[in-house]
């Protein structure tokens, strides 16, 4: 068979370089190179595509068929200024940008859709000064502690102090820096790892949502940059503040934020308990609620969600067990739960003093079971080693109407065959009154996308159960790329229309982020793009709906049969759950700065090696770069073994480009003079597992430690 011509149609179509436009990324890196270290500007097309994709994995022909997602370049900013030259460019150069953190979003959010410029914030990390003074966290801006608590929240939630971070610092390093002055964050997401910049501008409610409410409540104030280069500092209270919260990068770069703090509290109260139902464990939520009780968090799980943790927890330990029987010994009880956590004794009294009147729980778990539960707030795709892959479907849904929402759900689920693991979390809305609780629910199900066909059959059941949510009065978590469709109904009707008009203010032009959340336009002259129209996309799901028996035949048939598996390398690389957290621990990514040398790349390049797919000497280098710290493996939400799996993925590709000596011995030879690193292993995010508390102290001999000794 002839080799396609080069700018052949087939290269359009799979997004790589054609000759114009190998020519323009030429251009930009020599242009951007003068501005930024010439290191922090990626032209090469391998370390280009390690910026297409977020936490979801497409199939590669929808990807394909819908969006141009390998973009021009990527850049490394590391300040507001750099920031605004880049744009400077990108106007010359006629080319949308896109802001990234560390990817750790499911709907697309990141993902270039007409290639670009993708800004890559996550180096942008750095943790500024504390400050006293402050708020009470309810958006009135005043800037002074008032000592009286917002609507909803305890009269202990008083903002005591305002710390300034960067857009890419990462949640738990914030919080073990606040934490050593004292201090304490209000709200914080559940992936540690999680940039403070991206949280802000694709998420918002998290850990202690129940108390405290949204991010929004608990920053003072963020710097922000336009396309047009300009540089603005919005205060909270001021125009143009709240519509940055969720923007998803649709009007520019958020490039520093001053975050509210509260006096660090030693209260850390977990109980759990457990009901005979769902309906009984709702109605007691309804009840705490209602008699104004706020634990700091709370969080409903069904039945299988609990039955999935305890799996979860035993896989690994009977993974490595061969040829032993390995009962796995039930943690927690596999019954409907609520868990509760309080941070201060207020709170904890009232909800002491109330029991008596609240609907009754069947049991209530000893506290060693509760803090299990609630330590593992950290780690909450733990249960994707079930799939070995996981898909999910997050709602804001009114309290009420949750009950009848997951009985449709499960009801659908069940004609897929598949077995629904639902968690809940209430949360604080804006105003105060009866009626204003939602609650934050996540409906997930465990799959393997080694099965394309089935994967993609499963693709449609999240956008289903998601209509069914808004079919029940709920709003999609999000929008992204993929809950387009919805864009009305995640944005109510004068909250949409001041967000599209602050678009057409700060991107007029459409150069920020493109294709994405308001309205979406794909290739092929846009007639994929159709099925994105909201009357159209409604029509379709709601027919999926009314034939969901019979796709759901469709979609069973598609699974059947055994996985031939050439490698554990396949199953490592479906567990992984494109987290980030091995980005953030990574030795080697914070001297390199580089991505390719971080846990998540390693395991798709060596997936390419082991199917014989095209593996660049370049992309091969990087995996070479490695101190088998272990760190990545102590953090990974799944427990893959990642340095055992980089031993077998060297293996592979020593065969095709040979190792590397001379790169690993500079890269060995400069661990011990790079601020970054130093920084990062006197931190205690690297010496410890919150979960575990494994302690390291040293770092660990490995391959290219050994190397260089022999080398001399």
């Amino acid at each position: 068979m002839r080799e396609p011509r080069p700018g052949s149609f087939l290269d359009r179509l799979r997004d790589r370089d054609t000759p114009e436009r190998a020519e323009v990324v030429a251009r930009l890196k020599e242009e951007l190179s003068a501005l930024l270290d010439e290191k922090r500007v990626f032209a090469d097309y391998a370390s280009r595509r390690m910026y297409s994709r977020d936490m979801v994995e497409v199939p590669v022909w929808l990807e394909r068929v819908l969006f141009r997602t390998t973009p021009h370049v990527v850049v490394q900013p590391r300040t507001a200024d750099e920031v605004r030259k880049v744009c400077e460019v990108s106007r010359r150069f006629k080319l949308v940008v896109i802001p990234r953190g560390i990817g750790s979003w499911a709907y697309g959010g990141a993902v270039p859709t007409t290639c670009g410029i993708v800004f890559d914030l996550s180096l942008m990390d750095q943790i500024g000064e504390i400050t006293p003074g402050g708020g009470n966290g309810n958006g009135n801006g005043n800037g002074h502690a008032t000592g009286k608590a917002a609507a909803g929240t305890t009269a202990t939630d008083v903002t005591t102090a305002v710390i300034e971070v960067d857009p890419g610092a990462r949640w738990g390093m914030l919080d073990e820096h606040v934490s050593a002055c004292g201090f304490m964050l209000p709200v914080t997401p559940s992936n540690r790892m999680a940039t403070v910049g991206g949280w802000i501008a694709t998420g918002g409610y998290g850990l202690a949502a129940t108390g405290r409410g949204h991010i929004r409540r608990w920053v003072h104030a963020i710097e922000v940059v336009t396309i047009d280069g300009e540089v603005t500092r919005l205060e909270e209270g001021s125009d143009d503040f709240d519509i940055w919260f969720g923007s998803e990068g649709q009007y520019g770069f958020i490039t520093r934020v001053w975050l509210k703090l509260l006096t660090r509290t030693l209260v850390s109260e977990p109980t759990l308990l457990t009901f005979e139902s769902d309906d009984d464990a709702i109605i007691f939520i309804r009840g705490l609620l209602a008699k104004g009780i706020r634990p700091e968090h709370a969080k409903y799980l069904d039945a299988a969600h609990m039955k999935a943790v305890n799996e979860a927890h035993s896989y690994r330990d009977s993974a490595r067990k061969a040829n032993i029987a390995h009962k796995a010994h039930k943690i927690v009880p596999e019954e409907p739960a609520v868990l509760l956590h309080f941070a201060d004794t207020e709170t904890l009294k009232a909800f002491d003093g109330a029991r008596d009147a609240l609907p009754k729980a069947k049991s209530e778990s000893p506290l060693h079971v509760a803090s299990y539960l609630w330590n593992e707030r950290f780690h909450p795709m733990r249960v994707q080693v079930l799939g070995p892959s996981m898909l999910a479907s997050e709602h804001l849904i009114p309290l009420d109407n949750y009950l009848e929402f997951i009985r449709r759900a499960r009801g659908l689920a069940s004609r897929f065959g598949i077995a629904l693991l639902l968690e809940a979390t209430p949360v604080l809305g804006d105003k105060a009154g009866a009626g204003n609780d939602d609650l934050l629910s996540i409906v997930s199900f465990a799959c393997d996308r080694r099965r394309p066909l089935r994967y993609a059959f499963l693709l449609l059941l999240v956008q289903m159960l998601t209509r069914g949510g808004v079919r029940h009065g709920g709003r999609p978590y999000g929008v992204g790329i993929w809950n387009v469709p919805f864009f009305s109904s995640v944005n109510p009707k004068e909250l949409g229309r001041d967000r599209l008009a602050a678009k057409r203010r700060f991107d007029p032009n459409g150069m920020v982020n493109p294709r994405k959340t308001y309205s979406t336009r794909t290739r092929f002259w846009n007639i994929p793009g159709i099925f994105f129209r909201p009357a159209i996309f409604k029509g379709l799901t709601d027919t999926m709906l009314a034939i969901s028996g019979l796709i759901g035949q469709i979609a069973r048939a598609a699974g059947v049969g055994p996985i031939p598996a050439k490698s554990p390398i396949e199953r490592w690389a479906a567990e992984c759950t494109n987290c980030g957290n091995c980005v953030a621990v990574c030795p080697a990514y914070q001297v390199t700065e580089h991505e390719g040398t971080t846990g998540r790349q390693k395991l798709k390049v060596g997936l390419r090696a082991l199917h014989g797919w095209e593996v660049t000497k370049e992309q091969s280098d990087w995996v070479f770069q490695c101190v088998y710290c272990n760190a990545c493996t102590d953090i990974c939400q799944t427990g893959i073994p990642l340095t055992e799996a980089y031993e077998e993925i060297e293996k592979l590709l020593e065969k095709l480009h040979g190792k590397p000596t001379e790169k690993i011995n500079a890269f060995v030879g400069s661990l011990g003079t790079n601020e970054r690193y130093l920084r990062l292993i006197d931190s205690e995010i690297f010496e410890s597992d919150p979960i575990r508390g494994e302690r390291r102290t040293t770092v660990q001999r490995g391959p290219a430690l050994d190397l260089v000794e022999k080398d001399g």
